[in-house]
């Protein structure tokens, strides 16, 4: 066996960055021990359909489908009636919004790359592990010959991006270059489409992305040590709002049963599945 068969693979994405950065016990319960809460709340809902019919709009851009937009929208309707976890109501809310965005920004020339784009690139290195920073962008683009990555962001209210996220300054760091866009949809019903549908640019210098690997590089390292040593401490300081929040605040007795009744274990998802 090859030395480079022998070393471990830990794999990191940029939201299991963030888990782990605020609290290694959320990280085990997510990304080891792959429990979601049984109630999906409506925003999840809301954000995972509006970026499915995103998905089918901007391969038909990518592949220069006729009549593009009218396509999308019997996709859309199709899907609402296929999925058990979509309210019809919420359904029409996110095909009108989303019909809004596709006319808002009909004119748009963006030369469409990569849709749902798989990414994987090697973090770090030793002679133990190799760990690797992968993920999914939504939409990879190109602009006056710069690639950017793209990233849609379905909100209720106006948020300004964190441009420091992991997922922002990690995509650059993954195909190489300095710019991000956050692509936010607006489901505000008093807002006009110029209000609502924001396109936010993020630069970065090569300082800015140097720094964050070298973070997420530390970060990483601490949990696969952890990991390998099936530690997984709680941050208090990071409770707040968490999903896990209900698990942690029982004895630990008494947590098979609050996870069997209130949680899913969900399977382990191999974005290269090659691997499994």
């Amino acid at each position: 066996m090859s030395e480079e068969t022998e070393k471990d693979i830990f794999i990191v994405s940029p939201s299991s960055l963030d888990t782990l950065e605020a609290c290694m016990r959320r990280y085990f319960y997510t990304k080891v021990a792959h429990l979601a809460p049984k109630e999906k709340n409506e925003a999840l809902i809301r954000g995972d359909f509006t970026h499915e019919i995103l998905e089918n709009y901007y391969n038909g851009k990518k592949d220069l489908r006729p009549d593009n937009l009218h396509e999308t929208l019997e996709y859309a309707s199709k899907r609402a009636s296929e999925r058990i976890d979509l309210e019809s109501s919420l359904a029409e809310v996110c095909i009108d919004v989303f019909r809004e965005y596709a006319l808002h920004y009909v004119n748009q020339d963006w030369e469409i790359l990569g849709v749902e784009a798989k990414f994987s690139r090697v973090l770090y290195e030793n002679e133990v592990v190799k760990i690797l920073f992968e993920g999914k962008m939504d939409l990879v683009v190109n602009i006056n010959g710069k690639v950017i990555p793209i990233d849609h962001k379905t909100r209720a209210r106006k948020e300004d991006p964190n441009k420091l996220a992991n997922q922002y300054i990690g995509y650059a760091w993954a195909v190489d270059t300095n710019m991000v866009i956050e692509n936010e949809i607006g489901f505000q019903t008093s807002k006009k489409a110029a209000e609502k549908f924001r396109q936010s640019v993020m630069s970065y210098t090569a300082a800015n992305i140097n720094e964050w690997h070298e973070n997420a590089v530390y970060h990483s390292l601490r949990a696969y040590e952890l990991t390998k040593e099936n530690f997984f401490p709680m941050s208090p300081a990071a409770c707040k709002f968490c999903n896990y929040y209900e698990i942690c605040e029982t004895t630990p007795e008494s947590r098979p049963f609050k996870i069997g009744r209130d949680y899913t274990e969900n399977e382990a998802y191999d974005l290269f599945a090659q691997r499994r």
